[in-house]
């Protein structure tokens, strides 16, 4: 944890100890109460209910209103006096961005909505990258392969002509059982959507995986395979992946 981190949370548990030294105050009365309350005026902002994971999707009870000193007051937090309904908008297809520990105060950097910069990066299964396949409808089983689809991708390949000058093509699978994560810049399925006709698939791939997309893109030309959402197998065989470039040409 870096020092920001740190002081952000001396700062919470300080912010906790005043709004119990005032709720002590109120209940034993006199001038105390009033003389602390005049010390020290307090905010609400928005703060982590709970620990929460790097990549998780934001749900009701993952973030609270919390006290806050208006002296300690950072311009990025999020307070409910600016913006009171930035509660319920947060749950609303946001991730973390980054690990949030119980009380911690959020900034829009931390919590990020699906359209937002940074929003691939935080849904990437750790270890993975994230890969742009160029598409067409032809390409791309008509526009009907959507964020979160299982696809199979093929590469097809020129070879030369034969002895009567037809031209001679090979296709093969070059990856299988792979994530889409987006379709263009749409990285959620709309609710109403059918199908999309979009320029770029984006795949989550491991590394080895991203150099056989760049490779089998620079032997030929390539098209994604819509897969079953119940049927699914292994992902690309390593020996395929290794012979990818030792085809008869």
């Amino acid at each position: 944890m870096d020092m920001t981190r740190i002081l952000i949370l001396v700062g919470a548990l300080g912010a906790a100890g005043v709004a119990a030294f005032l709720a002590r105050g109120m209940m034993g009365g006199g001038q105390n109460q009033a003389t602390a309350a005049e010390t020290m005026q307090l905010t609400e902002i928005m703060v982590a209910a709970h620990a929460i994971e790097v990549g998780a999707k934001i749900v009701p009870g993952d973030l609270k209103w919390q006290g806050w000193p208006k002296s300690a007051l950072d311009p990025s937090f999020i307070t409910k006096e600016a913006q009171p309904q930035a509660l319920e908008d947060a749950v609303e297809g946001s991730v973390a961005r980054m690990q949030l520990v119980a009380g911690e105060p959020v900034t829009g950097s931390k919590v990020i909505k699906a359209d937002g910069a940074g929003f691939l990066a935080a849904v990437l299964t750790p270890g993975k990258r994230a890969v742009g396949v160029k598409l067409s409808a032809e390409k791309g089983a008509g526009g009907f392969i959507l964020p979160n689809d299982r696809v199979d991708v093929i590469m097809t390949r020129k070879l030369g002509n034969d002895a009567s000058g037809n031209p001679h093509y090979r296709a093969a699978t070059v990856l299988r059982d792979v994530r889409v994560l987006a379709v263009d810049q749409m990285s959620q399925e709309e609710g109403d959507s059918k199908s999309i006709v979009g320029k770029t698939a984006t795949l989550e791939l491991t590394a080895q995986q991203a150099e056989v997309v760049a490779l089998a893109e620079a032997m030929g030309d390539l098209s994604l395979s819509l897969r079953s959402l119940t049927n699914s197998d292994q992902p690309t065989d390593e020996n395929e992946i290794k012979g990818l470039g030792n085809e008869d040409g």
